[in-house]
């Protein structure tokens, strides 16, 4: 994984050039956000529902700073971890780690209604009559037991219990009503 992040993170720095000079050549702010997000961004969001899910917080961080110094160059200030935050919002972008969880999201969404559905385990029917109400709402998919931390933290043991969370906590799966979304799998 850190050779991965390593290489993300090497290619990303390389094409800081491009940005400069990009600046230096007079081009807007918006256009240095369209070229960023085209030739940079897209290589540090590159499979990351692969590896996302498995990123330690240092390795996460080495990725948001090649973001912070794209941010810098664009906005002509310093961006930390102070003004990090505002100066998303102050361009309109979203963080790496927020778009790593949609598209996450997304993938586990496009695999529930795809041929690979058999990569998940099955799904427990929420109104069995057979089960007794207990206070904690019963999971949708079982959770695989996992050995490792690297096979507990990959991508399909992560979706099983973002959809698992959601369901408990908000009764809906991927924000459709538990209902519509079984109906959804039914037909499609």
């Amino acid at each position: 994984m850190g050779k991965h992040v390593s290489s993300i993170v090497s290619a990303a720095n390389k094409k800081l050039f491009v940005l400069r000079k990009l600046y230096d050549s007079g081009f807007n702010r918006k256009e240095l956000i369209q070229a960023y997000v085209v030739y940079i961004r897209s290589n540090l969001e590159y499979c990351s529902v692969v590896w996302g899910p498995n990123l330690t917080q240092n390795l996460a961080s080495k990725i948001e700073r090649v973001e912070k110094k794209c941010l810098s160059i664009i906005c002509r200030k310093r961006v930390d971890r102070f003004n990090y935050d505002e100066t998303l919002i102050e361009l309109k972008l979203e963080a790496l780690a927020v778009r790593r969880d949609n598209a996450l999201h997304r993938f586990g969404f496009k695999l529930f209604f795809s041929r690979y559905l058999y990569f998940l385990p099955p799904l427990i029917n929420p109104d069995s009559s057979n089960r007794r109400k207990l206070r904690n709402r019963p999971q949708l998919l079982v959770e695989p037991s996992c050995k490792t931390d690297k096979y507990k933290n990959s991508t399909i043991p992560t979706l099983i219990r973002l959809v698992n969370n959601e369901y408990k906590d908000k009764e809906t799966v991927f924000g459709f009503k538990i209902q519509t979304f079984m109906s959804m799998l039914e037909t499609g």
